[in-house]
Order: structure tokens, then sequence, then C-alpha cells
């Protein structure tokens, strides 16, 4: 298949364009804020520059995952994060839809409000925060596209990644320099190895699966087990982590706290793929170090 990834440079985006023509698949990848070789710039809030592409592409299946994920920035900017995150989708959808391209969408378990958790893909939704309310109003813009259409809600992405941007990386970081952080005790969620997402991705539209669907870690934990994981995998100092309940944080927005995705779903679907459990994802990860961290530099 052709497919167009879009926000190739983030961290879900890229490991979804290296390993998509491991499995035969002609990729074009984009980006914005962090260019990098061999990607195309695009804008996604420009409909001009969405259509341009479209045109000479022309990719069997996009595969959306730019957007803007920093759950605080989005609170403090709501009217950017909903010109990228809505509008920015809307014109995707406008541009690609002349071209007949399946869409796939990145969603996220912040369309929930974490009182009843973990979540099937029917559960019904209710977002508290901007990013989540984003999110949860791309989702409705998925539902009416005229083509084929996939949407995968994730959470806690987490993996090798140079930018140390995501809570896997920043811990490490940090614990390898002795110093400590501050971890809330109260978010329960399913840690999402960023590689074995990017493997169920490509499995799911490989075998044209439509819908919503969780693809996440199959253990559902609180940040600070997750942080004891890490702890132990990458032999750092456990006592490094200081737990402390989210109120005490002082975020803008609020958080899912009791959340996490239930897989099922996708595990019927992927028989020859498991989703990882953070013990597993982790080992596998600190054997791969290396290549993951050469994937970034191809």
């Amino acid at each position: 298949m052709k497919l167009l990834v879009i926000g190739a440079s983030g961290q879900v985006g890229h490991y979804v364009g290296w390993l998509a023509p491991k499995h035969g698949h002609h990729v074009m990848g984009t980006s914005l804020t962090r260019p990098r070789s061999g990607l195309v710039k695009l804008d996604i809030t420009r409909r001009d520059e969405c259509e341009s592409l479209a045109h000479i592409f022309k990719p069997d299946a996009v595969i959306l995952t730019g957007a803007m994920t920093n759950v605080e920035k989005c609170e403090a900017e709501p009217d950017l994060a909903r010109a990228v995150n809505v509008e920015g989708t809307r014109n995707v959808l406008e541009a690609f839809s002349q071209t007949g391209a399946a869409m796939v969408y990145f969603s996220t378990e912040y369309v929930f409000d974490g009182k009843d958790g973990p979540y099937r893909e029917a559960d019904p939704i209710h977002p508290i925060s901007v990013y989540g309310r984003t999110k949860a109003d791309a989702e409705n813009l998925i539902c009416k596209y005229p083509h084929r259409w996939l949407i995968i809600r994730t959470t806690v992405v987490y993996g090798y990644e140079p930018d140390g941007r995501n809570f896997f990386m920043q811990l490490l970081n940090r614990f390898r320099k002795g110093e400590p952080m501050r971890v809330p005790s109260d978010q329960f969620s399913s840690p999402t190895f960023n590689f074995n997402l990017a493997q169920a991705t490509l499995g799911l539209i490989e075998r044209d699966c439509l819908g919503t669907y969780h693809v996440a870690g199959e253990r559902v934990m609180s940040r600070v087990q997750f942080a004891q994981t890490i702890c132990t995998v990458f032999h750092l100092d456990h006592h490094l982590i200081q737990p402390v309940a989210t109120a005490e944080l002082g975020q803008k927005a609020a958080r899912p706290l009791n959340a996490g995705l239930l897989v099922s779903k996708t595990e019927g679907e992927l028989r020859d793929l498991a989703l990882l459990p953070p013990h597993a994802a982790l080992e596998d990860l600190k054997k791969n170090w290396d290549t993951f961290a050469a994937s970034w530099e191809e």
C-alpha cells in the first residue's frame, strides 16, 4: 500500500513510518515542528497544503498521528489546540476525501473522564480537558468520513525517542543523573510501548479493520507502579520516585484518574501479536535500544 504518515517526526508516526517499509509498504512522511531528512513539510492547519499533498501523493491510506498533544499547552491555548486537533483534522479529511484514501486517526483515553475505567471502545465518552474535548470532536469528524476509517485510541505512549518528551524518557534521563521526580500515585492507565503500537497499527490496517479500536499495553497500573517497573528493568534507584497526588502537581488540565483502555477487541484481531505489558516491553526496549536509537538517524 501507499501510506501517508502525517506527523512522522513524532514518536508514534516515526515508528509507523520506520516499520511500514519492512512490511512492503511505500511510505511518505510529513513533519512540521520537528523537521527531519526525508520528510515533507506539512501544516495541517493549512487547507491548501493538505490539498496539494493529496493531489501529489494519492495514498491508499492516511495515518494521522500529527496533533497538539501537550495536555497543559492545550489547556493554556485552547484556540490553538482546536485549530490543530479539530480544524487540522477537518482539513486532512476534506483534502483526502477527494482521493478515496482510508483514514487512520490516533485518539486518546483522554476522551473519557476517568471515573470508571478501564474503558471499552463502546463506553460513552466524557472528556474533562481541552485536549480531550478536541480529540473527541475530531473523532466525531472521522466518523463522518465518507470512505474507510479507523480510530485508534491509545495512552501513556513510551519508548525511545531522542527529544526525551515521554514519561519514560524523562524519568530515565533524570534518574540516571540522580535527580528525583514527582510521580502521580492516583493516575491509573495503560502504558503503551511506541514500537508495539506501531506494530499493532499496521496489523489493523493490513486486516482492513474499521471503526474504533483500543491499542495499549494490556496491563492497567498506576503511574508510580509504571515508574517502579522502569527502575527495576533499567536498574535505577526506586527511592528517586516521589509519589504525590495529582492535585499536588498544580496542573492546569484535569486528568482522567481511574482510566486505562481494555484491548480485547484488538487482541481478537491481532492474534499473532501480543500487546505488551510494561515489564516485557521495557525488557525488549532495553535489549534493542541501539536499534531503536539508530532508527531515528536513518
